[in-house]
């Protein structure tokens, strides 16, 4: 989804926010290596699941998968998900470990990230540490104290 309201652009820029949609469809062209029997998931919804836990900071299977169960409504409704149940742990477990190929992931997740207006631009503002804590006269930078 991007945003151009004006709440919420900054200093003269459009600000873009991260497309969910945009990076659902593109993992969706991963190759999933499990069998159609018994699957439960898609592997595209996990893997955006997975990423957003991890962007709020879960690391491991256990916690990545306690953040999705705790979001389980507002999560199926965003995405128009229709599981009785969120994936649990081993299911996050297995994913990574043994569905998904690294290097595939990587390049696919990568391209997504190359997509996005304004990557590689950036803001860049200095702020002299000398100047905010009074050590030296921002009038006369030249002059030691």
């Amino acid at each position: 989804m991007n945003s151009t309201t004006p709440a919420a652009r900054g200093v003269g820029m459009d600000v873009s926010v991260f497309n969910v949609g945009g990076l659902l469809s593109r993992l969706g062209e991963l190759t999933d290596t499990r069998s159609p029997k018994g699957m439960r998931y898609a592997l595209a919804p996990v893997l955006v699941l997975i990423i957003l836990a991890k962007l709020s900071g879960e690391d491991k299977p256990y916690g990545i998968a306690d953040w999705i169960k705790s979001r389980g409504q507002v999560l199926r409704e965003a995405f128009h998900l229709c599981w009785r149940s969120m994936p649990h742990h081993n299911t996050v477990r297995r994913i990574m470990e043994h569905v998904v190929v690294p290097e595939e992931l990587d390049r696919v997740f990568g391209e997504y990230l190359q997509s996005l207006s304004g990557v590689g631009q950036s803001l860049l503002i200095a702020v002299d540490g000398k100047t905010v804590r009074g050590t030296i006269d921002a009038e006369s930078p030249d002059v030691e104290l």
